[in-house]
């Protein structure tokens, strides 16, 4: 298990960033990443449960997470991000 952290932001980032705390299981497959969200002022908002996507096996690399984030409110959206 893996603590990872990060942030991020929506459209171009003006109400602030927002922060992700969590782990990484490597003891899943495809594995599995858990962050809680949390707002500029440090409030829980959502929450996210991802997998590996595609991994580009010529350059080795992980090209999409896959899941779903929760908002504060319980609604729920599927997730598709792009590794960079």
């Amino acid at each position: 298990m893996y603590v990872q952290t990060g942030r991020y932001w929506y459209g171009n980032g003006k109400n602030g960033k927002m922060t992700l705390k969590g782990t990484l299981s490597l003891k899943t497959t495809p594995s599995t990443y858990r962050f809680v969200e949390y707002d500029p002022q440090g409030n829980r908002c959502g929450s996210f449960v991802l997998h590996d996507g595609p991994i580009d096996m010529k350059n080795m690399i992980l090209k999409t997470l896959v899941g779903t984030m929760t908002n504060k409110a319980g609604k729920t959206f599927k997730v598709y991000l792009e590794c960079r």
